[in-house]
């Protein structure tokens, strides 16, 4: 039998699942025989740092590619994101004949694959999973798809891969969660088919998992039982179980999931699911007691399942998701309950009795209380695109989600889309029930609320709001003694409002500001923080003058600007003019002009607000547009390439620091001695507010740890001699090799130290070659003093200059970008944006 490969059985469309990494040859010749010569490479920001080795893979196969990368999470899996996958295909010139390739875990592997379903009704796609849950569950069998609003994975096709590529070095690195996220799946396979199988995880030792034979050996088991029941029931149309069987623990997981607003992963809530399938068979006689404790404490060994998970679930709203699984028939809800490990059987249940037993479930789990007195009891008031958008985010189990709205028909969506556990009848009770109120509307309404409900509030309730303009809503909270405010706006929204245009993603990676109240202190900051970084975003302390003379530059210039550019165009009295206009309107006028389609009621408030801010960022633009115009009127069109190219680099230094989290590999910045590294590497690291890191001083400290000694790397260099000190060199560069994303600016010569592979530099990150003369480097040197080895030149400029020729080829060889920065004319930061540009390209 191979070890390194499974087969799908499935006649004409059978695909083997084959265990190999990127870059042998093995995988080659497995992807070379794939029909396709263009590939397009999908993949999230998390996974997008091993598009290089995958493209490396497609290349050498004979296959040209492409790549698209989305943000990573269960937000983007939707059919806006399925349909720019197919866009991006379209743009790349690829066909029916083309070849899809999903490069991630298992929101990546069903977009990629739904995507190729659709894309000219249908094209071959690769998988290569990068998380143990996809590995062992949804890159194999071909059910792809996306979720939509009223629940996961409702729109979707049965498609297969041409391909399953397991590169098991892709889990080294990844979290303990995600290894504890797979492991659910795995325990699952067991229970549905496998008790040798289940007896052997009862057996092994948790601190295995990361053990690299105990990981393929549950991958290619794992593979292998569902491998088995794809080829028996493809499509899920055996009545007595059949492919049924994998949905093990996912009836009631996908509802636990749900609920939580995916705060709760894939794995963690099917875990849940398996414990409640398992006691609600114990209540039916189904299974003995001793099953159910011991997938207890093998669901417990490898995976979370505590209570504090499912805190603040109601037992009737879970009822309610599950009602709407699609596999239910005649009002009865169809359930996979065990037997016994190795056993397990499908049962129609009807919705009363399911309540009763998940009621009990919930009783004996986590108490009559069901942890609720542990969350902070939130309170959002107003609730449109971000006040919605703000409640279908927070994790259920830290806060207690609840609201007020003028609209009785917005309150009942409310609760009927489990977007809040409960909506008040009055403000006032909003007020007095909440650990945190948000105000989620305008300013002057802002000001209105506090002054009408400030009494209701207890000393404890923390209130704040998300208005644009904060000078008059922190003045009007210094004048209540009452209320304990803290002003915040959060940098999010669309140009769409209203409940129904809300989403979980919107705070995703945005900025806060948090405005401290007059009556604030440290714990109230340390409070409010908390819980708008439970959201995923960057918290940020600033004072509401400095606030509001920000957004005017940032935020509300741009809306009058849009206004404007609209106007300017589109306001055409002559009909026919009108007509060519609208017609000569496409993506350019669409992308910028996007904003003036916001509320003009809103606008018209916000600018009123604060145009004493946004007057003078008016006179900036206007003079920057100035610039542009006369520099067009005089014909200096190198002048105004460089303005463009300004532009573009500033932008897109931006959109990496946006993205900075989730970008997918470091910065590493090569070039002769003194070209500038160490500066350039400070701003980089500024703009992206990550780790800036310098060899040489990894080189010193190394050498502090191992002698005790604190020198300077010319004292250490004079001290070890050439062959020693390159031997500590490289080993403080591979000690950078730790997967953190941090801006490296490597020593002068280390590229060529015959102790380091390519590989070894390469591991560290985007390699970015500061190419300057040898002139301008040297120049620099005379300031500092002449290092060790061109001290006993005689011509040491010389010297340097015949150095730098032989490490020149070295640099370029393996940098992946190449710039010749101009020190007359450039700054740091010009260079810094210009390196953040092309990174930009190469990633995001």
């Amino acid at each position: 039998m191979n070890q390194d490969c499974v087969k799908v059985s499935l006649g004409n469309r059978s695909y083997d699942i084959l265990f190999a990494g990127m870059e042998t040859e093995k995988a080659v010749s497995a992807v070379r025989v794939v029909k396709g010569d263009k590939v397009l490479l999908v993949a999230d920001s998390n996974t997008a740092r091993y598009i290089d080795r995958a493209s490396a893979l497609f290349r050498k196969a004979g296959k040209d590619v492409f790549s698209f990368v989305f943000p990573a999470g269960e937000a983007s899996k939707t059919m806006e994101t399925a349909m720019s996958i197919c866009s991006k295909a379209v743009q790349c010139g690829l066909n029916r004949n083309s070849l899809f390739a999903a490069l991630g875990g298992g929101v990546a592997g069903d977009l990629t694959g739904f995507a190729s379903s659709i894309f000219m009704r249908g094209t071959g796609y690769i998988q290569i999973p990068t998380t143990l849950l996809a590995m062992t569950d949804s890159s194999v069998g071909g059910k792809t798809a996306v979720d939509t609003p009223a629940g996961k994975n409702l729109a979707g096709s049965f498609h297969q891969p041409a391909l399953v590529l397991m590169d098991m070095s892709l889990l080294q690195t990844l979290p303990e969660r995600e290894l504890r996220n797979g492991m659910a799946e795995v325990i699952k396979y067991g229970v549905i088919l496998d008790p040798i199988f289940f007896e052997k995880l009862e057996e092994t030792d948790a601190s295995l998992l990361r053990d690299p034979e105990f990981l393929k050996y549950i991958i290619r088991r794992s593979c292998g039982i569902k491998a088995q029941v794809v080829a028996s029931d493809e499509q899920e149309t055996d009545p007595n179980g059949g492919r049924a069987f994998l949905n093990y623990g996912h009836t009631f997981g996908h509802a636990v999931e749900h609920l939580s607003s995916f705060s709760l992963s894939h794995g963690e809530s099917i875990a849940i699911g398996m414990e409640m399938a398992s006691f609600v068979s114990l209540r039916l006689g189904l299974c003995h007691a001793d099953f159910v404790k011991r997938q207890s404490a093998l669901l417990k060994k490898f995976c979370h399942t505590g209570p504090e998970m499912i805190a603040g679930l109601a037992p009737a709203k879970i009822l309610e998701v599950m009602k709407k699984d699609k596999k239910n028939r005649s009002g009865l809800i169809r359930s996979i309950l065990p037997l016994d490990a190795g056993k397990i059987q499908v049962q129609e249940l009807s919705p009363e009795g399911l309540q009763t037993h998940i009621e009990a479930f919930f009783a004996e789990k986590c108490g009559k209380n069901v942890c609720a007195e542990k969350r902070i009891k939130v309170s959002v008031i107003g609730p449109g695109l971000l006040g919605t958008s703000l409640m279908m985010a927070l994790p259920r189990k830290e806060y207690v989600v609840s609201g007020w709205c003028r609209n009785e028909k917005t309150a009942q969506w409310l609760t009927d889309q489990h977007v809040a556990e409960k909506m008040f009848t009055s403000p006032e009770e909003a007020f007095r029930d909440a650990d945190i109120v948000v105000l989620t509307m305008p300013a002057e309404a802002t000001v209105s609320f506090m002054k009408k409900y400030a009494a209701c509030c207890s000393a404890k309730t923390i209130v704040t709001d998300i208005a644009s303009v904060k000078h008059e809503v922190m003045e009007a909270a210094a004048g209540l003694p009452e209320l304990n405010f803290i002003g915040s706006h959060p940098m999010a929204g669309t140009e769409k409002s209203g409940h129904l245009a809300a989403f979980p993603g919107l705070y995703e990676n945005a900025d806060v500001f948090l405005v401290p109240g007059k009556r604030t202190t440290e714990n109230d900051m340390q409070t409010l923080a908390r819980f708008w970084e439970s959201l995923h975003t960057h918290v940020r302390t600033i004072e509401a003058s400095e606030h509001d003379r920000l957004v005017a530059n940032t935020s509300h210039s741009l809306h009058v600007i849009a206004s404007a550019l609209a106007i300017s165009i589109l306001d055409e009295p002559d009909v026919q003019r009108r007509k060519y206009n609208f017609a000569g309107c496409a993506t350019g006028f669409r992308d910028t002009s996007r904003i003036a389609s916001s509320s003009p009621e809103m606008w018209r408030g916000i600018c009123e607000s604060n145009a004493k801010e946004i007057l003078p960022a008016l006179d900036r633009f206007e003079e920057r547009l100035k610039i542009m115009k006369d520099t067009l009127k005089n014909g200096d069109f190198d002048l105004f390439e460089g303005l463009f190219r300004k532009g573009r680099y500033l932008r897109d230094s931006w959109l990496c620091y946006k993205r900075a989290s989730s970008l997918p590999a470091g910065i590493v910045l090569c070039g002769v001695k003194h070209a500038g590294k160490t500066t350039v590497s400070r701003q980089l690291s500024a703009i992206l507010e990550t780790e800036s890191t310098d060899t040489d001083e990894v080189l010193s400290v190394l050498w502090t740890q191992k002698t005790g000694k604190t020198n300077t790397v010319r004292e250490i260099y004079r001290e070890l001699g050439e062959e020693s000190f390159r031997r500590l060199e490289a080993e403080s560069v591979r000690s950078l090799s730790d997967g953190k994303k941090r801006v490296i600016s490597l020593g002068g010569g280390t590229v060529t130290n015959p102790f380091l592979s390519a590989e070894d530099i390469r591991k560290l990150g985007y390699v970015v070659y500061l190419d300057v003369s040898d002139e301008t480097a040297f120049a620099r040197i005379l300031k500092n003093g002449l290092p060790p080895f061109l001290e006993k030149e005689s011509d040491p400029f010389r010297a340097f200059a015949e150095s730098n020729a032989k490490r020149r080829a070295a640099f370029s060889a393996i940098a992946d970008f190449r710039i010749a920065p101009n020190p007359e004319k450039e700054t740091a930061y010009d260079t810094a944006s210009a390196i953040l540009s092309h990174y930009k390209e190469a990633f995001l």
